[in-house]
């Protein structure tokens, strides 16, 4: 899958689970995906959304990609990302 067909299933995903529009998924918006997840969290789409993530294909997810993705253009605070990545499985 290319970088652009990722995208274009990130907004997909995005477009059916944002049900109001405001560009951002609420609680409610969650909770009704996660309902719905045999609809929405299949094995395909979770793949499809690694490799949005998955910068360099690797089949990592690496520091590097998960900052550069939590910053974008911005300058992330490198304590509360260190806090993210704590909570997670994280191989440097």
């Amino acid at each position: 899958m290319t970088d652009e067909d990722a995208r274009a299933e990130a907004n997909r995903i995005m477009e059916l689970v944002d049900t109001d529009n405001n560009g951002v998924i609420d609680y409610t918006e969650f909770l009704r995906a996660t309902v719905e997840k045999r609809k929405m969290i299949t094995k395909t789409n979770l793949e499809k959304t690694f490799m949005i993530f998955d910068k360099d294909g690797s089949g990592y997810l690496e520091v590097n990609e998960l900052r550069e993705w939590f910053s974008g253009d911005k300058n992330i605070n490198e304590s509360l990302l260190k806090e993210f990545l704590n909570n997670l499985h994280v191989t440097e």
